[in-house]
């Protein structure tokens, strides 16, 4: 059985802000439903987080799932306004356990 490939990624948002980026994500989470696993938020531990979970087959799958958001215009927009609101970014790739719902 192939492992999939699990992205997460927490964006550091720029103090007061966060409703904005979540309400934004959002839509952009609904773009890419196909490997989007979750999208929150935490009061607790590092205020002002949005956290993504995406899971892939492979590394190019995540290349062409990418690729593919960009060719949607309404992507890029969402891109173009959430990036001014992101102070910082930690991603960590793993692949999913062997008891995961995911694999």
């Amino acid at each position: 059985t192939q492992r999939l490939i699990i992205y997460a990624g927490a964006y550091n948002i720029v103090q007061w802000n966060l409703k904005a980026v979540v309400s934004t994500q959002s839509t952009g989470i609904n773009l890419r439903r196909d490997s989007a696993v979750m999208g929150m938020c935490s009061q607790i531990g590092q205020m002002y987080t949005v956290h993504h979970i995406w899971r892939y087959r492979d590394l190019e799958h995540r290349r062409e799932a990418r690729n593919k958001a960009w060719e949607n215009g309404q992507w890029a927009d969402l891109v173009v306004r959430t990036v001014p609101l992101i102070k910082g970014l930690d991603v960590n790739i793993t692949h999913a356990a062997d008891w995961s719902p995911l694999r």
